[in-house]
């Protein structure tokens, strides 16, 4: 462990239970890797065909049929037989069920 870790450990081991829990809180919001590379991704410079822009009505269709929310994770997992652990979705946000900063899967373009 490098000598900043152990001094912010140091620090965390200090706090109040509720500054911790503020300070998971403020720590899952900082942009993951993954975010970043989303965010600075180039536009795609290829036109949308037709069966894309098919399947995406059909997605905004669903969603507006189902109140703009998408498939809750857990159902996600319970359909396709699949382990929540690994993707830290219950450490990144402290909450069972969740991805990131969204809390559900919804196809979005």
């Amino acid at each position: 462990m490098t000598e900043i870790r152990k001094e912010v450990h140091e620090e965390i081991d200090r706090m109040p239970e509720e500054q911790v829990e503020d300070l998971k809180k403020l720590l899952a919001s900082y942009p993951t890797p993954l975010d970043a590379a989303c965010r600075n991704a180039p536009v795609s410079d290829e036109a949308e065909t037709e069966e894309e822009a098919r399947l995406v009505a059909e997605a905004d269709e669903w969603l507006r049929q189902n109140g703009g929310r998408g498939i809750p994770y857990e159902e996600i997992v319970r359909v396709f037989g699949l382990e929540s652990a690994g993707h830290g979705s219950q450490d990144r946000l402290g909450q069972t069920g969740t991805i990131g900063h969204q809390d559900t899967f919804a196809a979005r373009r």
